[in-house]
């Protein structure tokens, strides 16, 4: 039986081989970072992406620079679409600034009423019952009712905008909430058309949530976890990459993102997926690994990148390709992101 090999295929096979043959032997028994913890002398490296069947939906910071960790169960692959399992139930975790778990809250789901949580300035929004709670701001589980602004069922949305503007209300406080298709609501008055999602408008006003809600469909304000104040504004950047490098500044000279080598296991264009070989380097302690990443250019498969830092106040940002690491002085923890993946450094 004969096989043909195309070009591409064969100078692929070929990086791919070269890489292993280059790997350094001193980096051959480097543990692989996955999803239980690590630990090296003083250092814990503990993934905070994952828990069991549970994954990171949100993460931030109160006003106690307690770290709010938000879990769901994520639908499987044979729903054939992605979102929040309804069937069971998310819950948060509260890190203290040592980076021990203090609290938990869990947003128990009854069978029949299918409640769907959202994060809006630390406030959770409970869209079906239209109720809020304030236990990430000051750990009350209590979910208490919205307050709803009367008359708004026709509302276009010229409404909305004029109702904001006249209440001086800045725009960067009115979250638009996607809501499942529900006919009615526990006040028996707010009807929802027949489209597969509706939206209502929640906004911050003397410190407690008020909504907005029309059976027209509202398609103004962004409907993403947004922070007004967030309490350390560089940790919003961690495993961004909607970020402007010409904020950071760029140097060859590693500080504690040292890494070691990139072992290309495929390759494309003129980069590659496959194990980054690196060392985390701190004032008392180090811990190596390799890691799953990708780059994108042949430079970064070479390490020829830069490294890019910005510092803030107590905070501080460490960026190397798909690699950031976030430092506060105010923690006794780092926080790392490989890829989006998020893990606490102890």
């Amino acid at each position: 039986m004969l096989y043909t090999y195309h070009k591409d295929e064969i100078e692929e096979a070929y990086i791919v081989w070269q890489s292993r043959m280059s790997l350094p032997k001193n980096l051959k028994h480097y543990p692989e970072l996955l999803e239980k913890e690590l630990t090296q002398g003083k250092k814990t490296i503990i993934p905070l992406y994952e828990r069991g069947e549970y994954s990171l939906k949100e993460k931030f910071f109160n006003k106690q620079h307690c770290l709010l960790a938000y879990y769901v169960k994520p639908k499987g692959e044979e729903d054939y679409y992605i979102g929040d399992n309804p069937d069971f139930p998310p819950y948060f975790l509260k890190f203290d600034t040592s980076g021990k778990i203090i609290d938990s809250l869990s947003l128990n789901i009854a069978e029949e009423q299918k409640r769907e949580f959202y994060i809006k300035n630390k406030y959770i929004i409970d869209t079906y019952t239209l109720s809020y709670s304030t236990w990430a701001i000051d750990g009350n589980p209590e979910f208490r009712p919205m307050k709803a602004i009367e008359g708004t069922d026709f509302w276009k949305e010229d409404d909305v905008e004029s109702y904001i503007s006249k209440n001086h209300l800045p725009t960067p406080t009115c979250y638009k909430i996607e809501v499942n298709n529900i006919k009615w609501r526990p006040d028996k008055q707010k009807y929802y058309t027949t489209f597969d999602n509706e939206s209502i408008i929640v906004f911050i006003q003397d410190e407690k949530p008020h909504y907005i809600c029309s059976t027209h469909y509202i398609s103004s304000f962004k409907d993403t976890f947004f922070e007004r104040t967030p309490v350390f504004p560089l940790f919003m950047k961690l495993g961004a990459d909607d970020f402007y490098y010409s904020d950071f500044q760029s140097t060859y000279t590693r500080r504690k993102i040292l890494p070691q080598y990139f072992l290309v296991e495929k390759a494309f264009d003129e980069g590659g997926e496959g194990k980054l070989f690196m060392q985390l380097r701190f004032n008392n302690a180090s811990i190596s690994f390799k890691a799953d990443t990708y780059m994108w250019t042949s430079e970064g498969i070479a390490l020829k990148t830069p490294t890019y830092y910005l510092t803030k106040g107590n905070e501080e940002l460490e960026k190397f390709e798909k690699v950031d690491l976030y430092s506060n002085q105010l923690l006794q923890y780092q926080l790392l992101s490989i890829t989006g993946q998020l893990y606490m450094v102890k």
